[in-house]
């Protein structure tokens, strides 16, 4: 007559998912930590650093503003290209140095000293070129 072992215990069998669920409850605690909600806004506050990665496209929607803040430096990477569009005006600001671009085709470079270098040929056209 074979020997059978004797029938596990309900506590036996619960221990994988009791781990299970330990684990899950922990995870769900360090999410709580770092996400809050009010209202209909949603917060995500990391002590630490905070890293997204798509495999492939990432998209970002924002129905009225986007604000980006930093401490130190911000660097912005691409293989290709970049392009940045604005229906009214674009400006890049550096201290006083301001380089601005309107809607209407406008282009305003300012700054306390302009240096202009060509590797090759420059080309300055106009309709006018106005000069001191």
């Amino acid at each position: 007559m074979p020997i059978m072992s004797p029938p596990q215990t309900p506590s036996l069998v619960a221990d994988p998912v009791a781990n299970r669920v330990s684990n899950l409850e922990r995870r769900l605690a360090a999410l709580e930590a770092i996400i809050t909600q009010s209202g209909g806004n949603v917060s995500i506050v990391a002590p630490g650093g905070l890293r997204i990665q798509a495999g492939s496209a990432l998209a970002i929607s924002v129905g009225t503003d986007l604000s980006v803040s930093c401490g130190r430096g911000l660097s912005v990477s691409t293989a290709h290209s970049l392009t940045i569009t604005a229906g009214g005006m674009t400006t890049l600001m550096s201290g006083s140095a301001t380089f601005t671009m309107r809607q209407s085709g406008e282009v305003e470079i300012a700054g306390s000293k302009i240096g202009v270098r060509a590797s090759s040929d420059l080309v300055l056209r106009g309709s006018r070129i106005l000069q001191n």
